[in-house]
């Protein structure tokens, strides 16, 4: 409910509910044609006011621009009464209705919005081609300047979780964009209202990837839609389908409950199932941090009727009546809201009241037992954590009930046991019956496996994807027939250990990134770095083998910003650095040519890069061979940068040289073209740093605290331009930050 206070008469109360439901079953009543049906009220202001403001609530909360002199014309009666009513409104409401949203046409920033995706009390959310990044299309929720859902989103990374590409915000206009991939598909809201004429027990997977198939034919892009998540749901029954989509959102619940952030707002139109199958989890707006809720008073609390628990629903009416509430929010609503959502796939409509949850018992027990658990009033007999949720749904998928359906499902009609049944004894048949059903639920089985590998690779959790294909390979190495799952699985296998190389060859060179901040690290502790640079560099062929990476001479594209080109080219750029770093004396002439040669096996391995050249000048002319160093140079001004790396990776040689101008120039450049991007911020800090620009440093490491929260780095380095801004009390803050999070987890 959206009622200014709980504290209503039995009769308010009453038609308050009515018209607040009818406004969740997408009806838009009106308060005249409410009190057409009750005109016992019409002159009741007791009842017409809560009604006035509840209608405007849901209004807004529509998307609906709402004028306040529209209701003192539709009930003038009651004038004086509504224009205290509306005053108070207007102090409490939400400050959307304060901000001009772009129209479709307009550009904002780099974005020109393409089409309306949908729109809420919240803000809207917009189909955009980004102009400087090949028009590539984005989703762009745009909203007021308010709230923390981008620092929310900023440290979920999940499968089943829409990531956020970038943050901005336009101060000028009130407005705040949070940029994500534009994946296809819809929302599981748009998936019921397409079934609502085919009875729950009528449907199929199938059903749901055909209408993913309408879908794309209405995307202005091409999406590639073959992989194991829709061949599963083009073969699953409409109950496994459920449950599988369950399982990934509970799988995406408890990994956010893990970092400490509760949803509060699970419903079908909050998830996506994208162009390739995949569940994806939406919008974070209403997301809290559960230690809030369970630990202290809170002053605001969000939700949408009919999906929230009933103590989130109690704390949140405790709260508009302006009281104290000492009821514990936390997980467990979120595993309510999550029940509500899959009865409601189940039984084709949302429960009208507390209580009114069912799906078919005799077909459905097993998923029915699940809801039923998750929809429990006291949190304690609900499930206690989200990912027991998922095990038991996908335990749920390969029932003897599942698999007895997907026999029927797949046998031919003119079958050979029925065909040689009179010939055999009823005790073979029943063998064989026995037989296929075991390797038919063996396969399911894998199949489930591949995708859930998927998943966990999708999340860089490779160890466990590798371990859960290998063990899916050899539960059907002695399976006849089941050639095309192995392809599968070795397909996955491949694709997994390629993620795990580029994972790791990742991490060391973002660690080796790290190293040219505003205090650099002692001696010792490079050498040690550089002897693990060593060791990978001699695996470089391997590397590359396994990366796929072609030597094609091609400049990276945005796209590979953080791949594996952009990591070789930069191993070998900081491990060259490193080495003449740590040279002295007559080893250093020997290092700077065994640098070199690193080099220029570096642009022979990936193909070349301007700053590869640019680094190989600044090394010679280091040495004082200039006419040497001008060669390289002028090959690099050849070449001038093609992407946001190549000008992060030239500012930073700059900025090696102490060339501060020509790096800040260059870091500027590729922290505009990507805004998202951590260490291209974090550089362009550096920079500002070294210039004695401290503002600006405190402003670009402010970016890479929001883009990467749990990094302690930023909040020392930010730490350090504040107390050389002469802002004390706020380095102290940064500090204590950096170093709380720099502490090892208990």
């Amino acid at each position: 409910m959206t009622s200014l206070s709980r504290q209503l008469s039995p009769q308010a109360q009453l038609l308050v509910d009515e018209l607040a439901r009818a406004w969740r079953d997408g009806q838009s009543l009106r308060i005249e044609e409410l009190l057409q049906r009750h005109p016992e009220s019409v002159d009741q202001s007791d009842v017409i006011i809560p009604l006035i403001y509840e209608e405007l609530c849901l209004r807004e909360e529509s998307g609906e621009v709402v004028q306040r002199q529209e209701y003192a014309r539709r009930f003038p009666r009651w004038r004086e009464q509504l224009e205290m009513l509306l005053d108070c409104y207007e102090l409490l409401a939400f400050p959307s209705r304060n901000v001009r949203f772009p129209d479709i046409g307009e550009t904002l920033g780099d974005f020109e919005l393409i089409a309306e995706l949908g729109r809420g009390a919240a803000g809207r959310v917009f189909l955009a081609r980004q102009t400087e990044l090949s028009d590539r299309y984005v989703v762009l929720k745009v909203t007021p300047c308010i709230g923390d859902e981008h620092l929310s989103l900023a440290r979920l990374q999940h499968s089943s979780i829409v990531p956020v590409y970038l943050v901005q915000e336009f101060p000028e206009q009130g407005l705040r964009i949070l940029c994500m991939p534009y994946l296809g598909g819809l929302t599981l809201s748009q998936l019921l209202d397409s079934l609502q004429d085919t009875p729950p027990e009528n449907r199929s997977g199938r059903d749901i990837s055909r209408l993913l198939d309408r879908a794309l034919d209405a995307e202005p892009i091409q999406f590639g839609i073959r992989g194991p998540a829709r061949q599963f749901l083009s073969n699953a029954t409409y109950t496994q389908a459920v449950c599988w989509i369950g399982a990934c959102l509970a799988d995406a619940l408890h990994y956010a409950h893990e970092r400490g952030l509760l949803h509060l707002d699970v419903k079908p139109s909050n998830v996506l199932l994208a162009s390739d199958g995949q569940p994806m989890l939406l919008d974070f707006h209403l997301a809290r941090e559960s230690c809030e809720i369970a630990a202290r008073r809170v002053d605001w609390i969000g939700g949408t009727a009919g999906y929230m628990a009933p103590e989130q629903q109690r704390l949140l009416d405790s709260l508009r009546d302006g009281q104290t509430s000492d009821l514990l929010v936390d997980r467990r609503s979120d595993i309510y809201a999550l029940g509500v959502l899959l009865n409601e796939l189940m039984s084709g409509r949302l429960a009208k009241e507390e209580g009114d949850h069912c799906v078919n018992r005799a077909t459905e027990s097993g998923i029915h037992s699940i809801i039923q658990r998750c929809l429990q009033v006291d949190p304690k007999l609900r499930f206690q954590n989200a990912k027991d949720v998922a095990s038991e749904l996908r335990r749920c998928l390969v029932e003897p009930s599942r698999v007895a359906s997907l026999l029927s499902k797949q046998t031919p009609k003119r079958s050979w046991w029925r065909r040689w049944l009179p010939m055999i004894g009823a005790a073979a048949w029943l063998a064989s019956i026995f037989a296929i059903t075991t390797v038919l639920a063996r396969i399911e089985n894998v199949k489930l496996a591949i995708v859930r590998a998927t998943g966990l690779t999708r999340q860089n959790e490779t160890a466990e994807a590798t371990q859960l294909l290998y063990n899916a390979s050899e539960s059907i190495a002695w399976l006849p027939g089941a050639g095309n799952v192995r392809a599968q699985i070795d397909e996955q296998l491949q694709l997994t250990k390629r993620v795990e190389a580029a994972l790791q060859l990742h991490i060391i060179v973002d660690q080796l990134r790290m190293l040219d901040g505003p205090r650099t690290l002692p001696d010792a502790q490079l050498r040690v770095i550089a002897q693990r640079c060593e060791q990978v560099w001699s695996r470089r062929q391997q590397l590359v083998d396994m990366l796929g990476i072609e030597t094609n001479g091609i400049a990276t594209s945005a796209a590979e910003q953080q791949g594996p080109r952009t990591d070789l080219l930069d191993l070998a750029i900081l491990w060259s650095d490193f080495r003449i770093r740590l040279a002295s004396g007559s080893e250093a002439n020997p290092m700077r040519k065994l640098s070199e040669k690193t080099l220029l096996a570096a642009i022979r391995l990936v193909g070349p890069a301007p700053v590869v050249y640019q680094e190989i000048a600044r090394h010679l002319k280091h040495a004082g061979l200039q006419t040497e160093a001008e060669k390289y140079a002028a090959i690099s001004r050849d070449v001038p940068p093609q992407s946001a790396w190549e000008h992060y990776a030239l500012g930073r040689s700059f900025l090696q040289s102490k060339q501060f101008a020509e790096a800040e120039c260059e870091l500027r450049l590729a922290a505009s073209l990507a805004p998202d991007h951590y260490w291209y911020q974090f550089y362009a800090g550096v920079v500002s740093y070294r210039l004695g620009k401290f503002p600006d440093a405190i402003a670009a490491f402010g970016a890479c605290i929001a883009l990467e929260p749990q990094r302690a780095e930023s909040y020392h380095y930010r730490g350090l331009a504040f107390s050389e801004n002469h802002q004390p009390d706020r380095a102290k803050a940064d500090f204590v930050q950096a170093q709380r999070l720099a502490e090892p987890a208990p």
